[in-house]
């Protein structure tokens, strides 16, 4: 049995939308047939009718669920990592993300008390290698990348757009590459459905941080940003 129940945002968002419309419209859970954003049925009736009728709207009440949903993102902290804490907590960054489908983040969630213990975003990010990358032939031949010109190619990725834990528990209860086997769970069920062979991750310049990164099987290749090293992940299924 898992430790830890992983959860993704848009299930965490739907469970939200429909305990506000169930408490909005004084009906159980169960009676709400929500198949997307835009078809929920309740009693055979299209839920913007029945919220119409009591004065409201399903924009209002997906916005006061979005709301709890943050108050409970902002439960995450980072302390020592403000731009990982600041993705969770800023209303523009996760929830718009999901809503506008230009990231997914997953959550790792302790049973008990309910905390995120960790999470991670996934998007898509196209990224160049250039001639002079410090990259082997051999793993070149693996990008399968398109070639631009005779000294850039072009190669679309996995992003690991975040990933982070919280600061209340240690590597004892989860560590790198715990969450990482969850991440590389979401990525294989993505590439039986469209391909796709690598992973990248952007992180500081640290020492520290690139080699347990490496520990993993990322490799460092050059980045054109005097702010972040581009490690990189192939995988050669």
């Amino acid at each position: 049995m898992e430790k830890y129940e992983f959860y993704s945002l848009k299930d965490l968002l739907e469970d939200f939308y429909i305990s506000e419309l169930s408490s909005t419209l004084e009906v159980e859970k169960k009676d709400i047939n929500y198949y997307t954003n835009n078809d929920i049925i309740i009693d055979g009736k299209n839920v913007e009718t029945l919220l119409s009728a009591k004065g409201t709207s399903k924009k209002k009440v997906f916005k006061k669920a979005e709301s709890r949903v943050l108050d409970f993102l902002r439960k995450f902290k980072c302390i020592k990592n403000s731009g990982v804490e600041n993705f969770l907590h800023d209303s523009e960054q996760a929830i718009r993300f999901q809503k506008e489908s230009l990231a997914r983040t997953y959550l790792l969630i302790e049973p008990n008390s309910f905390d995120i213990v960790a999470y991670f975003s996934l998007a898509i990010k196209p990224i160049l290698i250039k001639e002079n990358y410090k990259i082997s032939n051999g793993k070149r031949k693996k990008l399968n990348s398109k070639i631009m010109d005779e000294n850039i190619e072009i190669c679309s990725t996995f992003l690991i757009g975040q990933i982070g834990r919280h600061d209340n528990y240690s590597s004892n209860d989860i560590n790198l590459g715990d969450i990482l086997n969850y991440i590389f769970g979401v990525i294989n069920k993505v590439r039986e459905l469209i391909g796709g062979r690598i992973v990248l991750i952007e992180v500081d310049k640290e020492p520290k941080l690139i080699k347990r990164y490496e520990e993993f099987n990322f490799e460092n290749i050059e980045s054109d940003s005097e702010f972040t090293q581009l490690m990189q992940w192939i995988n050669s299924y």
